[in-house]
């Protein structure tokens, strides 16, 4: 039987290169990235334009399973960049897993909607316990 595929987005940050080889025991793995590397399993495209979205799951059907990890990750990101990507590339993406059947998307965020746990620089330690526990 084969295996499901599952879209990655993002797939060449830090996150999607950790989990594609694990994914890869249980999914046939592809991925979607801005920036290369790209090969027959990793399609470069921008999740900010609809039409890139639409095409590449469009070409890989039946899509099953998307983990959504493509972003603007800096805190010092502008607006506009953050904007583009992270809320109207997400809805994008939504958009376009919603109209080609895909039965789940795994949405990744950061450590920072959190309300910056660990405070903010220079001073990182902002709570009121000298070791706060660790949100698992």
């Amino acid at each position: 039987m084969p295996k499901p595929k599952l879209l990655i987005t993002g797939i060449n940050g830090l996150i999607g290169r950790v989990i594609q080889d694990p994914l890869g025991k249980s999914f046939e793995v592809y991925g979607l990235d801005l920036t290369p590397p790209v090969s027959d399993r990793v399609f470069q495209a921008d999740i900010a334009d609809p039409r890139q979205v639409s095409q590449v799951l469009d070409n890989l059907a039946p899509v099953q399973c998307v983990v959504h990890l493509a972003a603007q990750i800096s805190v010092d990101t502008a607006w506009e960049p953050v904007l583009r990507v992270n809320i109207q590339g997400t809805r994008n993406l939504y958009e376009a897993a919603r109209v080609s059947g895909v039965k789940r998307v795994v949405f990744a965020s950061s450590n920072h909607v959190t309300g910056a746990y660990e405070g903010f620089a220079p001073h990182l330690h902002l709570h009121r316990q000298a070791e706060p526990v660790p949100i698992s």
